[in-house]
């Protein structure tokens, strides 16, 4: 079979980490028997990557005539031995240019060929017969570094290096210490003048409890799970949850890198016979079915629970405090987090299958005829609970975002969160508009109102009511009008005007506010004569001494606040001459008010519902 290396290399290994590189010499050497690997990566400089240089060497059986063999037809395999494709080594040729392979066998036969991107069935290769017996082996000397950069940070580092052929080949070195064999790898790194070598040994690797694990995947209805729990320094802290696959572990997320435990060493390795030949040809990927491997992701969390109530208690209730906190931030998800998953699973993760299973309720029930049983009733009463709890927290993200309002910020900030510029919300898209429109911010009741004039009217509007004023395109007055109906079709409604002042201004510009909101009502009610039936004015402003004595003497009386607000509830004159009137209640106040209020009113629905739900 004519394979192009080129094309094989750049399909198989595109997305390849250099670790491989290591991973896969190791696995062939100890494929081939060895006992002993070396390895050695060389640079003058990280940064002078012509300077790389990476030698692997082994006391395996070597190249004999039948592993060169195979070794030059890709992807040809034993009939009986599936899981050894060769593709693995095409890895070294996505990052070194020259493959240079030494090789001792059979006492006193040697071989020598270079391994690169034109090597085939007919590459030369230097195979002769030694005068003398030499033990057997093979050296790779891997040269010509062809990247420009690397995605890993610590691909020279001996330790890093030492940590990731451990974690892969973990359960073939403990069977090889429960068969009495002991494997030693060696891993040097040399930089500059910097020496640090680093060691593996299977005689090393502590004794592993073993548990057996009835499954319906298994072929023989029955897993082995080994493990190890034990106590370290945090800088020592390692855990390792893999299935073993043909003699490697393939790892399978269980811990998020946020839940990793600290100051544990933990080993916890899943063996069936139905894992074996589970990986694509070039061991990259796992191809066992996404269904079976959720199932099997489930077993091995619950099992790793089971066994850390055991033997690691404090990992457990950081456990139990992370689902208290969880339950305490999102209440309308108690009993839809799968608890067992919280402190293994990232809380991103947790929180976001609470809601698919929440969601998923809500579905089935609101899918079901009017014709609810009493167990559907009592659920579709408490779905509605939750969805109410659901828009309650997303209030207090809300109020939150305006607490962090400062003197820096215009005050469309202020306007983008009571209802977003440039948006038309109506009466009839509640539904989708409930998480723009809020005005409840400054009153529940404004929860119903809704703006229904296009961009163009309102541009229109807001002109004609800041007639006289001087308006840049980038400072004219931000200016919030809510009506209860459309002003064009009904008899009569209610609206909302809010004139919103940014902090840090001066008494005086604060000052003109009042001004500004009656002009705004007498400006309102010649565009629409007669259907004005009331008006709610709000200035937000920053109030200071001298100005609470002025709303004072200008018939404004304080009202109980969290902050400052002064309301004036007398009617505005829209003209002296004819003596018409519009009810009008005009409220003074500063924006901690606003937000201090809201959040006390939320809180108080927060509270009520956490008490309902821890209830249940």
């Amino acid at each position: 079979m004519e394979i192009n290396l080129k094309q094989a290399i750049s399909m198989f290994f595109s997305q390849s980490s250099f670790d491989m590189v290591y991973l896969e010499a190791v696995a062939n050497a100890l494929d081939a028997g060895a006992s002993k690997i070396h390895i050695h990566f060389s640079a003058s400089t990280l940064s002078n990557i012509k300077s790389f240089h990476l030698t692997i060497s082994d006391n395996g059986i070597g190249f004999t005539d039948e592993r060169y063999t195979k070794f030059c037809r890709l992807l040809e395999v034993d009939k009986d031995d599936k899981t050894h494709r060769g593709l693995g080594r095409l890895v070294y040729l996505f990052y070194f240019d020259n493959v240079k392979v030494i090789s001792h066998y059979n006492g006193n036969q040697y071989r020598e060929f270079n391994f690169d991107k034109e090597f085939g069935a007919d590459a030369p290769n230097n195979s002769s017969t030694l005068d003398s017996e030499h033990e057997s082996g093979s050296t790779l000397e891997m040269t010509g570094y062809n990247l420009s950069k690397l995605k890993e940070k610590n691909f020279a580092d001996a330790e890093w290096i030492r940590r990731r052929i451990l974690k892969k080949f973990y359960s073939l070195l403990y069977k090889a210490k429960k068969n009495g064999n002991d494997i030693n790898i060696t891993i040097q790194s040399t930089i500059g003048k910097i020496n640090v070598v680093r060691t593996i040994s299977a005689a090393s690797i502590p004794e592993l409890n073993e548990k057996t694990i009835v499954s319906k995947y298994s072929l023989d209805g029955e897993m082995t799970l080994y493990y190890s729990v034990k106590e370290c320094d945090i800088k020592d802290s390692s855990v390792i949850t893999a299935i073993s696959i043909d003699n490697r572990n393939e790892s399978i997320d269980v811990f998020a890198d946020e839940s990793i435990p600290k100051g544990y060493d933990m080993v916890f390795i899943l063996y069936s016979d139905s894992f074996q030949g589970q990986t694509d040809a070039t061991r990259q990927v796992i191809t066992i079915k996404p269904s079976d491997m959720r199932m099997l992701q489930k077993i091995f969390r619950d099992e790793i629970i089971t066994i850390l109530s055991d033997l690691a208690p404090k990992i457990i209730e950081q456990t139990q405090r992370t689902s208290e906190q969880l339950n305490n931030q999102f209440p309308h998800l108690r009993g839809y987090f799968e608890e067992d998953t919280i402190g293994i699973s990232s809380k991103n993760e947790v929180i976001k299958e609470a809601q698919t299973r929440f969601i998923k309720d809500q579905r089935d029930i609101l899918c079901k005829s009017t014709d609810l049983t009493e167990p559907e009733f009592e659920k579709s009463m408490n779905l509605a609970g939750r969805a109410l709890t659901e828009y309650v927290l997303f209030r207090q993200k809300t109020i939150d975002r305006l607490k962090k309002i400062n003197k820096k910020d215009r005050e469309s900030e202020i306007h983008n969160i009571l209802i977003p510029m440039k948006r038309i919300l109506r009466s009839g898209d509640f539904s989708q508009d409930i998480y723009i429109n809020n005005t409840w911010i400054l009153d529940d009741k404004f929860m119903t109102y809704s703006t229904v004039l296009s961009d163009m009217e309102m541009t229109d509007l807001i002109r004609e009511l800041t007639k006289g004023e001087v308006i840049k395109d980038d400072d004219r007055p931000d200016i919030a009008i809510i009506f209860s109906d459309d002003p064009k079709t009904t008899e009569k409604f209610d609206v909302v005007i809010v004139e919103l002042k940014r902090k840090g201004l001066k008494p005086e510009d604060n000052v003109r506010v009042e001004v500004q909101l009656e002009k705004r009502a007498r400006g309102l009610y010649g565009l629409y004569p007669g259907k004005v039936q009331s008006l709610w004015l709000y200035g937000v402003v920053e109030l200071d001494n001298d100005y609470k004595s002025h709303l004072s003497s200008a018939g404004y009386h304080p009202l109980y606040s969290k902050g400052n607000v002064f309301v004036n509830t007398n009617d505005i004159t829209v003209d002296w001459e004819s003596g018409i009137k519009i009810p009008a209640v005009r409220y003074i106040l500063d924006l901690d008010a606003v937000v201090n209020d809201a959040n006390a009113r939320n809180q108080t629905f927060l509270n009520l519902i956490k008490s309902k739900f821890e209830a249940q």
